[in-house]
């Protein structure tokens, strides 16, 4: 029969093997298993709780059981049908990306991934598996934007972190369709309006080209002013009156149609307060019917 502190000693290894490996934690009758195993002398076929207390300690210390494997996350991500990425991102650390599976309105293949999870870290030779530790800051969000974050609760299982990352992923895919929804009407009023500011043309034909870029650019704008001035937290925003196209004049038709062609060609420019003023005339059509883009 091997001494007590023997078997702690040895479930501290495997402890330890298992948190190299990102491996899920035993159950206590697993963890029995372990310790009848080392030593089947002293522990029976039933467990006994006043062991097994020790037995966990012991394991614990090695396992570091607040380190959850980011590859389990992606798993459990899978059930929602969201689709993941683990890069490493600089030193130590990795990044978690998630996605909806399916498409979305406007996504840009350069920006394939919509919420981020992280700081996370490599354990095991050769940055081999990546994990989050539950007893520490863990944010998931969308990419590049602390504002929108929100903190992973303390000591979350790894079904309750997976869980949280589907629903900010579902929940930006929903915006990004309100937003699919809101530039339809908005493109569909634009032209309707600039056909009434110019009855002297007769046609109707738009090169669809031109369409969808100035389509695009609309998109790009119109999503740049709701995600500079949406509230953290996904908190209701008031917008502030705008103007509606209904109101603009020809000439504010063309100064639009100038600002347009000129970001056309670089959808990720820099907006000057001219081109965030059409993306305030893009919401106003969706405001027409909605009192809020909360």
């Amino acid at each position: 029969m091997a001494s007590i502190e023997n078997t702690h000693q040895e479930l501290t290894r495997i402890g330890r093997e298992h948190a190299d490996n990102c491996a899920l934690l035993p159950t206590d009758s697993q963890l029995w298993g372990l310790a009848r195993n080392i030593d089947p002398a002293r522990f029976g076929v039933e467990p006994d709780p006043v062991d097994m207390t020790s037995l966990r300690d012991a394991y614990d210390e090695g396992r570091r059981p607040t380190q959850v494997g980011l590859d389990v996350i992606a798993a459990e991500l899978g059930r929602f049908d969201v689709a993941t990425m683990i890069l490493h991102s600089s030193g130590n650390c990795a990044t978690l990306y998630a996605a909806p599976n399916a498409s979305w309105p406007g996504r840009d293949a350069n920006e394939p991934w919509t919420v981020t999870l992280g700081p996370c870290d490599y354990v095991g030779p050769g940055h081999r598996h990546a994990y989050i530790d539950t007893a520490e800051s863990v944010s998931y969000g969308p990419p590049n934007d602390d504002r929108h974050s929100q903190t992973v609760p303390y000591l979350a299982q790894p079904a309750e972190v997976a869980a949280l990352v589907a629903a900010a992923v579902n929940d930006d895919l929903a915006r990004r369709q309100r937003v699919g929804t809101a530039i339809d009407e908005a493109t569909a009023a634009f032209w309707n309006q600039l056909a009434a500011a110019f009855p002297e043309i007769t046609t109707d034909e738009v090169d669809p080209a031109e369409g969808m870029r100035i389509e695009q650019a609309m998109r790009h704008t119109a999503t740049l002013w709701i995600d500079d001035n949406q509230p953290p937290g996904g908190i209701a925003a008031t917008a502030p009156p705008q103007q509606g196209f209904a109101q603009l004049t020809p000439d504010e038709i063309r100064c639009a149609l100038h600002t347009l062609a000129e970001i056309r060609d670089d959808p990720h420019a820099e907006l000057s307060e001219v081109q965030d003023g059409i993306a305030d005339r893009v919401v106003a059509i969706w405001r027409a019917e909605n009192d809020d883009i909360g």
